[in-house]
């Protein structure tokens, strides 16, 4: 098990993960962080345990042993929605 933090940032208007793509393997935890109020989610499909969101920061979340693809989070800075930047993929 691994735990990966990704940090978020405002640039040229668009929420921006770094890393821009983590992989991640079922059992790894993930949490998200920003110098901002950060509050992310998923609107379909998501890789975790605990479902859709939102996920707050510091919160990590647990990838589901039997979710595998290319996830796209929606994230929130500041209470504002903008384009994000950044995926998690699962083997």
């Amino acid at each position: 098990m691994t735990n990966h933090t990704i940090t978020v940032s405002l640039i040229d208007g668009k929420h921006v993960c770094q890393p821009t793509e983590t992989t991640v393997n079922p059992g790894d935890t993930v949490t998200w962080s920003s110098t901002q109020v950060v509050i992310v989610s998923f609107k379909n499909q998501t890789p975790f345990k605990e479902g859709l969101g939102p996920f707050k920061p510091g919160d990590p979340e647990t990838v589901a042993v039997n979710k595998h693809g290319r996830f796209h989070p929606e994230i929130q800075l500041d209470g504002k929605d903008r384009p994000t930047v950044g995926d998690l993929i699962v083997p």
